[in-house]
């Protein structure tokens, strides 16, 4: 409440104006009410005892004229309030130089740090769909005698072990062996080197800033697949755009390498295993055609026993089951060679990754807008903290004084 409106409401209903007669109705000393005057506010523990004095004399006057308590009171109210209103505002006007100069300040600080210093991160993504092949052949052939581990090999195209093959140490070893030109770092840079691994010559040292370009690369590199579809979504995060799309078309690049490598890997696994079948199979066929040729030397006029014939057609049927089995483990044979040279890529790239036209942060605009709200907000709480300070320095000092 400010000092004319406490005398307003002395001199509306005590009839008081005078310094001295505020004084003495206020209980204090008269120098503390030309304090009052010249700072143009009155505390609020006497804003409160004057309420009380208002309220007792307008109960008073209730058994004459109620209506008029009533509208005083409310009038007292509103008063009171806006008393707040403009104790607040005087405050926020007298120290609007120091709100001004901080809120200039925090922005000022807040631009030169998104201009200067923030990272500045660009991203690029790529829509993949993988194209698996499976072939039912040699697993087939390898169940029927047996062979468990044949039969369930791991398909490498599966679209749910991208996340695993993507964020794998493999795949980011083989990136950070490769080149990239920035304009931060220059051309043909290798990857551990753009992410911070610098000294080679301390081995030591090297592992362990391999190791951070390692943890950093797994951060800026994100898969994801689409609900309900083999489709992968890839998204590669970097500090410039360039090198954002070309890091994003590396992935894919060692993820097919990578793809490949197992393929060729799995592919000798059953080159070797049908190998040895049709070695062993060629062996039970010769040996079968070997004991075919004995019986028919000793029995050469055979058309004259039943038995002999009977015996020469279990024979004869022997030598063509072990003949079908080898012509079949042959034929898988040469799809397994064919298949050893091939070089198809196990994935197909629907959206290729693209040069972004803009970063994604530090959003300048949105930061700037909530730095000046902040720096507002800031500064006004600021003032109000200062003013009570001043407000109750003695009181501060005398709880020190008496706590020591």
């Amino acid at each position: 409440m400010t000092f004319k409106e406490l005398k307003h409401h002395l001199e509306k209903n005590f009839g008081t104006s005078k310094l001295a007669d505020i004084a003495k109705e206020m209980n204090v000393s008269p120098q503390v009410v030309h304090n009052w005057k010249s700072r143009d506010q009155v505390p609020y523990k006497y804003v409160k005892k004057l309420r009380e004095k208002v309220i007792e004399q307008q109960n008073i006057q209730s058994v004459n004229d109620p209506k008029k308590n009533i509208l005083e009171y409310q009038i007292y109210e509103e008063d009171s309030f806006l008393a707040h209103f403009l104790n607040y505002s005087s405050i926020i006007i007298k120290n609007l130089k120091l709100i001004i100069l901080t809120t200039i300040l925090i922005v000022a600080l807040t631009f030169i740090y998104i201009t200067f210093f923030a990272d500045h991160v660009y991203r690029s993504t790529a829509t993949i769909i993988p194209t698996s092949e499976t072939k039912a052949g040699v697993r087939g052939l390898a169940a029927q005698f047996g062979i468990a581990k044949v039969s369930e090999q791991t398909d490498f195209a599966s679209e749910e072990l991208y996340p695993f093959i993507i964020n794998s140490r493999t795949l980011h070893d083989s990136l950070l062996v490769r080149k990239f030109s920035t304009e931060a770092f220059g051309a043909n840079k290798p990857l551990y080197m753009i992410l911070g691994a610098v000294d080679t010559t301390n081995k030591d040292r090297f592992i362990a800033d391999k190791i951070y370009a390692n943890e950093k690369l797994d951060r800026m590199i994100e898969v994801n697949q689409v609900f309900n579809s083999p489709v992968i979504k890839l998204t590669v995060y970097g500090f410039e755009p360039a090198f954002t799309r070309d890091l994003a078309r590396a992935v894919i690049d060692e993820i097919d390498k990578t793809q490949k490598r197992f393929k060729l890997a799995n592919v000798k696994e059953k080159l070797q295993y049908i190998q040895q079948r049709v070695d062993l199979i060629s062996k039970d066929l010769s040996r079968a055609e070997e004991v075919l040729k004995v019986f028919r030397e000793k029995n050469r006029n055979i058309l004259s026993s039943p038995s002999l014939m009977l015996e020469q057609q279990r024979l004869l049927r022997e030598v063509e089951v072990q003949m079908a089995v080898y012509i079949t483990v042959k034929q898988e044979l040469e799809f397994v060679q064919i298949e050893e040279v091939e070089n198809n890529s196990k994935m197909a790239i629907l959206d290729e990754p693209d040069k972004p036209a803009s970063r994604i942060s530090p959003q300048k605009t949105r930061i700037m807008i909530m730095s000046f709200l902040l720096a507002i907000t800031s500064s006004i709480g600021l003032v109000f903290i200062i003013d009570g300070y001043k407000k109750n320095k003695n009181k501060i000092i005398d709880h020190m004084t008496k706590n020591k």
